[in-house]
């Protein structure tokens, strides 16, 4: 997935290949002193004389170019986490200016804007901000990624799932080891929101030979799979900080224009990221997840055996999905959802009778035990691709946000004495080929394995 606005019925397509999750958690004046801690200048780019020392620098590193001055040459002043700021919870939305949170990386984020601006992603690992008037990948963005994976640097071309990764935290032996073509100013140290990163400036020159992957260039960075990655393509000029936040999974933040009349983007984007503040960091949102048994916040805790690896979504608190790469089709994990006007649907009896009103065919199954608790069992189908109710407050009175119906499935439906209604969801996002063939079976054999914990 790369870094693009999309409105309308594309939103929708593209919340069809993320398993229904329209968007994920999310949601004042900077001083000049405060945009130091980023950048104080823009720098000059290389000249074509090239230093005697060139030579010793590892291959893909450019010597002769320096970044603009960062904290690490400029102390800044720390800024402080917003707690109270408003959440941008929305995917492909404007914002106003002012401080705002995101809670779309895992690490609860604020920072502020001193002009009118525009969320592209918002969950899942990901978040992006452009200008309002950008209008595809690089124009005027800056893009912040937990990242599971860098790109194999000798053959970047070739996607992510056909050769190795390169290990997320080592930056400079990807820039080491990247092919001619790719070239970077040597890494400085420098801090983000207060954390330790390193920060170069990247770009692709005419020696790079192109991939196959639609709209880039070359395969950089991605997160636990293609829907959530970030690619480079030729003529665009970026400036990368790559941010330890202590976990496996770091944050790229990748600010990119794409044509020398976009250097305006420089300083409202300087000023943006130097007011970045994190609260207490939490775990990637994305996980990859070995076979076997696990633990999982989902539900209020859960345990369960997973029969192979998968990667496991959770973008808000009571709501979590598994993918499935090869068929457009999930497994849902839900808790208490609301009505689409924002009213709990705290029984099986509430909930089916929404759907039953929205036009599900509903058909009912035996009883199961989950987890030593009597389930409702449902198979469904009916009208896809629709927001029919809501995952939490969070999602009422959004334009895109909430629980995307599935063309048809099968719901297990468990009221906790405790947590309320707990939902377990076997879909297909989609009435093509039947992924029901391989997410149902799957379902079933996770199910008597589930242990309630926490």
């Amino acid at each position: 997935m790369r870094t693009k606005r999309i409105q309308g019925p594309l939103v929708a397509a593209l919340l069809l290949a993320v398993a229904c999750s329209s968007s994920d958690d999310a949601a004042d004046e900077i001083s000049t002193e405060v945009e130091t801690t980023v950048a104080a200048t823009e720098a000059s780019q290389a000249t074509d004389a090239a230093d005697d020392d060139a030579d010793d620098e590892p291959a893909g590193v450019e010597a002769a170019s320096e970044p603009e001055s960062a904290d690490s040459a400029v102390p800044g002043v720390p800024v402080d986490f917003a707690p109270d700021a408003p959440l941008l919870v929305e995917w492909f939305a404007p914002f106003e200016p002012g401080t705002h949170r995101t809670l779309a990386l895992g690490v609860p984020m604020s920072l502020t804007s001193t002009e009118p601006m525009f969320t592209q992603f918002n969950g899942q690992g990901m978040f992006v901000v452009t200008d309002p008037a950008s209008v595809g990948p690089d124009d005027r963005d800056l893009v912040f990624l937990r990242i599971s994976d860098l790109s194999d640097p000798t053959a970047p071309q070739v996607p992510f799932e056909e050769t190795e990764v390169w290990p997320a935290d080592d930056i400079e032996g990807w820039l080491a080891n990247a092919v001619d073509g790719i070239e970077a100013t040597t890494p400085e140290p420098t801090t983000v929101g207060g954390l330790p990163a390193l920060v170069f400036d990247l770009e692709l020159t005419s020696e790079v030979d192109c991939g196959s992957t639609p709209g880039i260039c070359v395969e950089f960075a991605q997160n636990h799979g293609p829907l959530q990655a970030k690619g480079l393509q030729k003529g665009s000029t970026y400036r990368v900080w790559h941010v330890d936040l202590g976990d496996p999974d770091p944050l790229l933040v990748i600010r990119g224009i794409d044509g020398p009349d976009e250097e305006a983007w420089f300083e409202t984007s300087n000023a943006v990221l130097a007011s970045v503040a994190f609260g207490e960091p939490t775990t990637n949102p994305v996980r990859e997840l070995p076979a076997g048994r696990v633990d999982l916040e989902l539900l209020g805790g859960l345990s369960l055996d997973l029969p192979d690896t998968r990667v496991i979504v959770q973008p808000r608190a009571g709501h979590g999905f598994v993918r499935f790469p090869t068929v457009q089709g999930g497994v849902e994990f839900t808790e208490t959802p609301l009505t689409f006007d924002g009213e709990p649907l705290e029984t099986a009896e509430a909930l089916l009778a929404e759907l039953d009103a929205a036009g599900f065919e509903i058909t009912p199954l035996p009883d199961a035990d989950i987890g030593g608790l009597a389930a409702t069992v449902v198979d469904l189908e009916g009208p896809a691709n629709e927001i029919l109710l809501r995952r939490d407050e969070l999602d009422v009175g959004t334009g895109g946000n909430g629980w995307w119906s599935p063309a048809n499935g099968r719901m297990w439906l468990i009221e906790h004495p405790d947590r309320g209604l707990l939902i377990f969801g076997a879909f297909a996002y989609a009435p093509v080929g039947d992924p029901l063939a391989e997410v149902l079976p799957w379902t079933e054999a996770i199910l008597p394995t589930i242990e309630f914990t926490g």
